[in-house]
């Protein structure tokens, strides 16, 4: 038995239609110009696959949880600590209308992350499509290192095909942590869903994802360029969690795995600093 989301919000605008959870601020539902974008997400597929999860103040990976003396604790197969601290966090509502909403996580300093953050999460409805801007601000007294990544998994058949514009995709050890760069072979051509298997990162981004399907209709998720990287995750097995189809996971991310670490691409907050930056879907229908 599959359990909703809690506290979820339904935005409006025209026929489009989206909702979003206080968990995570996790966009749970998303339908545009009649194409169900994102499936119903269940609350299981939000804490047991990260389903549409805000990823910060890191995301991806921490290798083995380390991060100078701390140890965070390792939530994937290999003991690395894996999409940051507030994936499993209940986000304030602070502003709602028909077609927007916004959400807000205050992050306390702790000994492990020393640093206090306001973390958020701006959902915005048009009758083009879905645009989100995730956003944060240091309050403390330290100079703070973020990053950020959305998880959303995008509804998709084993016919579907998909489309990734990238140069370069990550090399990564047997623990998946980035340690360098190649060209990006595995996002060569139209991808046939059902014969892809896929866990990697891509950058040196040259357009957006398209999600083909069979009827005609498309899906295109595109992002920002403060979002250098994307992590692209075949989904096979999202049945499990309640969604009728596998999921395609997007996800526009800041930097690569293991940043806190080697400093690629990792934002370093000021105090009193601020930074946001957007991603979006736009779904154009088969009306034929």
């Amino acid at each position: 038995m599959f359990h909703e989301p809690p506290n979820q919000v339904e935005l409006r605008a025209g026929k489009n239609i989206a909702k979003v959870s206080t968990l995570s601020a996790a966009l749970t539902y998303l339908e545009i110009d009649g194409v169900v974008a994102i499936a119903q997400v269940t609350r299981e597929a939000i804490s047991k696959a990260f389903a549409s999860v805000v990823c910060a103040p890191w995301p991806n990976r921490i290798a083995d949880g380390l991060w100078g003396d701390v140890k965070f604790p390792g939530n994937d197969a290999h003991g690395n600590a894996l999409h940051g601290l507030v994936f499993d966090k209940e986000f304030e509502l602070v502003a709602h209308t028909e077609n927007s909403a916004t959400f807000s996580y205050h992050l306390l300093a702790t000994d492990a992350y020393p640093f206090e953050l306001q973390i958020g999460a701006t959902y915005l409805l048009n009758n083009d499509g879905l645009r989100v801007t995730y956003s944060a601000k240091n309050l403390g007294k330290g100079e703070a290192p973020y990053g950020v990544a959305a998880h959303p998994y995008f509804d998709i058949k084993d016919d579907s095909r998909v489309s990734i514009s990238a140069e370069k995709q990550s090399i990564n050890n047997a623990k998946q942590i980035h340690v360098g760069l190649e060209a990006a072979t595995k996002a060569q051509g139209e991808l046939v869903y059902g014969e892809l298997n896929l866990d990697d990162c891509f950058t040196e981004l040259t357009g957006d994802v398209v999600i083909t399907h069979a009827d005609g209709s498309t899906v295109t998720i595109w992002q920002d360029p403060a979002y250098k990287y994307l992590m692209v995750y075949t989904g096979h097995h999202l049945k499990e969690f309640g969604f009728p189809n596998p999921g395609l996971a997007v996800e526009p991310q800041t930097c690569p795995a293991n940043a806190f670490n080697t400093d690629e691409d990792l934002i370093w907050l000021a105090p009193g600093a601020s930074w946001l930056a957007d991603w979006g879907v736009t779904a154009k229908g088969h009306h034929g």
